[in-house]
């Protein structure tokens, strides 16, 4: 606990039976190269920054418990069993793999302005926030997530934040398909934030942003909004009301 570690341009390799235990802060640097073929573990409070390359080989797992960053040039392959705990931050802002006969298990939060090739499934406890950073506790901030492959909704939370209605100021989040089977779209907007959108839009204007993009085809279902799945927001000066375009989920902000 407290302590670093560095790997500059070179292969650092946890081997398989083997278990190489973060409790401090784990540098992987750019042109290097993290690969597990055992138990790699990035436990509570720990972060492990990836500026280079990380694998995940097969038969491999990789436990995040604490803070794990994928940086924006750089890749998280994962041919193994790749589990982001309960509490815990996967931010990724780069691109993670998930290989044929490899898992995703996401227990705590997915978030970042990456792309994720392959299938998420969001149950109970677990989130996915498009944006955010570290600094050094984990921020939620504007961004956009790419998933090629399909989101399950059973249980977990796909958080969209709002700070405006100009392009920057709202959460993106693009994906293959999308099964709403149950637990909650959340549009976060804070106080301050309304402030803003009161700015942006003129009395008696209606403005619509794109916050959900989903190339097979978006279903929304009647019963998934009035069961509080979706949950449209009224401020004192707007009304706010979601709206199926196509593929797209719009949110229509109207100045009142």
């Amino acid at each position: 606990s407290g302590a670093t570690l560095y790997n500059y341009y070179g292969t650092l390799k946890t081997e398989s039976g083997a278990t190489l235990d973060n409790y401090g802060t784990l540098y992987n640097e750019s042109g290097a190269t993290l690969d597990n073929y055992g138990s790699l573990k990035n436990e509570s409070g720990a972060t492990l920054y990836n500026y280079g390359s990380l694998k995940n080989e097969s038969g491999a797992t990789l436990y995040n418990s604490g803070y794990l960053y994928n940086y924006s040039t750089s890749t998280l392959d994962n041919y193994g069993s790749l589990k982001n705990e309960s509490g815990a931050i996967l931010l990724n802002d780069g691109t993670i793999n998930q290989y044929t006969g490899s898992s995703f298990t996401n227990n705590g939060t997915l978030a970042g302005s990456g792309t994720f090739n392959g299938s998420i499934t969001l149950n109970s406890g677990s989130t996915l926030a498009p944006g955010g950073y570290f600094a050094p506790e984990y921020v939620d901030s504007i961004g956009k997530f790419t998933v090629n492959g399909g989101i399950n909704l059973s249980g977990g939370t796909i958080k969209l934040s709002v700070t405006g209605v100009n392009s920057g100021e709202y959460d993106s989040l693009i994906a293959n398909s999308i099964a709403l089977n149950s637990g909650k779209l959340q549009i976060s907007i804070s106080n301050s934030d309304l402030n803003n959108i009161n700015n942006e839009i003129a009395v008696g204007q209606t403005r619509s942003i794109q916050l959900l993009t989903v190339s097979g085809g978006l279903n929304l279902t009647s019963a998934f909004v009035t069961n509080g799945i979706i949950s449209p927001i009224s401020g004192p000066h707007d009304v706010f009301k979601l709206a199926k375009s196509g593929n797209s989920l719009l949110l229509n902000i109207k100045h009142i």
